[in-house]
């Protein structure tokens, strides 16, 4: 996991989905949210990284790209399935919103989180096709520079 920069006193991390790696073991327990950005097709690597972030007790999904729709509705599906089934969930609610440009993905990926939430310290931007990352390190400068 790559630290990027702090913004308003909150940590905000990178990490490349992989599959052969561990990737979930450097990820916080508690007082964090994720950032997935992707712009292709994969419902496996999808439901994997939601099952696992609601585990760590996530605060909120964002989901960024392409496949913001289909990530929303994934996480909203097995937020409800475990509320259903008695299943774990965190003992807070689990906000989970969804923009296609990344940008404005990231502004509320971000932003938002840090505004509504007192206790967080960190958030996780996971690209899942590990292809995004001078994207995103671009889209974060120009709103560092923009609103902080």
């Amino acid at each position: 996991m790559k630290n990027l920069t702090k913004i308003k006193g909150v940590k905000i991390n990178f990490v490349e989905f992989d599959t052969t790696k561990n990737w979930i073991d450097e990820f916080p327990n508690k007082d964090w949210s994720v950032v997935i950005f992707a712009d292709v097709l994969n419902r496996n690597y999808f439901d994997e990284i939601i099952r696992k972030v609601i585990d760590r007790n996530v605060l909120w999904i964002s989901s960024v790209g392409k496949q913001q729709d289909l990530i929303h509705d994934m996480s909203d599906d097995e937020i409800l399935i475990r509320d259903i089934e008695n299943g774990y969930l965190p003992n807070h609610d689990i906000m989970t919103i969804g923009v296609t440009d990344l940008i404005d993905g990231l502004f509320s990926g971000i932003f938002l989180p840090i505004q509504s939430e007192e206790n967080i310290q960190e958030i996780v931007i996971i690209d899942v096709e590990k292809l995004n990352y001078n994207k995103i390190i671009s889209a974060i400068e120009k709103l560092q520079k923009e609103y902080t």
